[in-house]
């Protein structure tokens, strides 16, 4: 992972009229969950993986699904992250060999990830890499409630009033009682090439807790969206200019899977809580090299990943498993009685995770 400076990047690509004070907890999972897995696997996924050993998939196939199946029969205590990681090392293992080889038995991938997260209604997934859609796309996905209706039509009229852009939208929401059905029709006025997607569809509420989530609605409509690759803003974002290309202008992308955006930074002298708790998640493990020199580890800085922008290619097992963990650890009963017990507000995580990783899974702009 590179800290990069680029003309692009010195082009701020958007303005924030309105930023919260809690900043998005739900994608501080999306890479700290995986960056937990990777390390409590022992595995170094995409430069040293398990697929990067000349394994062919069907052996691939047959170890993971041992290795999962044998997981899945002993119950894992919520906040037993390690435990939840090796689990999810099978989960990948498994994704990339199906990937590699799309003949492959897909059954017990499907019926595992069912079991594992039953409030995921994954016979009705939209989109999934191991089965991907006949025409590849690019878009964008926002999470829209009556609260940030007005912000939302507003972001949309400058996608194809102000800079023309053609990227297809996603609109999601937790009901009609989240989004009603006049204020949907007013949003697919707006333009052709939009879709409103009720996320109680495709997700069990009494698990998923989406109708008092919050900005943890996020990784479930990153998951549940048809996009193979998925540009997720805020409702409040105001483009700069068009974001089609994005995937194209960062080639890191190609690699990693994930860009995000630097947000702000700033200390609180002596509170060390939020370095203190990813040391935890570590379990003993020696925390990898671009951890060791950040500044997150050494000052223990707050805010410094901004989540108004998060581009996710899920083609990419990395991204995608990391968004099925993140998705977990933003369902009702983690995020109320683990996470956001921890880092509910201090979107710092969100980069000390990416720093876990013993290999490069993102990229972040200035």
């Amino acid at each position: 992972m590179a800290d990069e400076t680029s003309d692009h990047s010195n082009r701020t690509m958007r303005h924030r009229l309105w930023r919260p004070a809690f900043a998005f907890a739900a994608f501080i999972s999306i890479l700290l969950a995986y960056g937990i897995y990777t390390r409590s696997s022992g595995r170094h996924l995409i430069v040293h993986g398990f697929w990067g050993l000349g394994n062919r998939p069907e052996h691939m196939a047959h170890d993971a699904e041992i290795r999962l199946n044998a997981s899945l029969q002993s119950p894992i205590s919520i906040s037993n992250f390690t435990a939840m990681g090796d689990r999810m090392a099978a989960f990948a293992e498994l994704n990339e060999a199906l990937v590699q080889d799309r003949s492959l038995d897909r059954t017990t991938l499907a019926s595992a990830l069912s079991h594992q997260f039953p409030w995921w209604k994954v016979d009705k997934a939209r989109y999934a890499p191991w089965s991907p859609p006949a025409i590849a796309q690019t878009g964008l996905v926002m999470c829209v409630g009556s609260n940030n209706f007005l912000v939302a039509a507003h972001l949309v009229r400058i996608l194809r009033n102000v800079l023309n852009s053609t990227l297809p939208i996603e609109i999601f929401y937790a009901g009609e009682n989240d989004l009603s059905g006049p204020r949907q029709s007013d949003l697919k006025a707006l333009d052709a090439n939009l879709e409103t997607v009720d996320l109680l569809e495709y997700f069990d509420d009494s698990g998923a807790g989406l109708q008092t989530s919050g900005y943890a609605m996020k990784p479930f409509a990153a998951l549940t969206s048809r996009f193979e690759k998925v540009i997720l803003v805020d409702a409040d974002v105001i483009f700069l200019q068009r974001p089609d290309g994005i995937f194209e202008e960062h080639p890191a992308l190609k690699d990693t899977g994930t860009l995000f955006w630097h947000d702000r930074a700033y200390t609180d002298p002596g509170d060390f809580s939020r370095r203190d708790w990813v040391k935890g998640l570590l379990d003993g493990r020696q925390p990898s090299a671009l951890l060791n020199q950040s500044i997150f580890w050494q000052e223990d800085l707050w805010q410094e990943m901004d989540s108004g922008v998060v581009c996710i290619d899920k083609t990419k097992t990395t991204a995608f498993m990391g968004l099925v963990f993140a998705t977990w650890m933003n369902s009702k009963e983690i995020r109320e009685e683990i996470v956001y017990k921890a880092i509910l507000g201090r979107s710092s995580y969100c980069l000390s995770g990416l720093l876990l990783l013993p290999s490069a899974v993102t990229e972040i702009l200035k």
